[in-house]
């Protein structure tokens, strides 16, 4: 499982990051892929509508629940930090980056690497 969080989806880097991860993933049944933000799931819909992404599971961390749990809301810009957490089918936690500039992109390679060794 891929889980991909994003600060604000209408924004251009978690667009980016949200859509590259939908292109290279959308081939691979075996992987879940899930995008979290703050945003309402009004605006995730509308998002998901409007760049025709289908297949990817939208959750919206308003309350911050996860946020919180995960040590990865900033409080003071009211966001979750940007970050990618693959999961293997144990449930464990087999990589994850923390974007330390919220601007700056996650490691593509990084993280694709890792979900190429779980479907083999």
């Amino acid at each position: 499982m891929l889980i991909s969080v994003v600060p604000d989806i209408n924004t251009s880097v978690c667009s980016i990051q949200t859509k590259h991860f939908n292109e290279e993933i959308d081939g691979h049944s075996a992987i879940n892929f899930v995008t979290i933000s703050t945003n309402t799931p009004e605006e995730q819909a509308n998002w998901c509508a409007a760049e025709n992404v289908k297949n990817m599971q939208m959750l919206s961390d308003i309350d911050h629940d996860f946020g919180k749990k995960s040590n990865i809301w900033i409080r003071d810009l009211n966001i979750l930090a940007r970050s990618v957490w693959v999961v293997d089918k144990n449930g464990e936690i087999i990589y994850s980056e923390i974007v330390p500039v919220q601007t700056d992109e996650p490691s593509y390679d990084k993280v694709l690497g890792q979900l190429n060794e779980l479907v083999k």
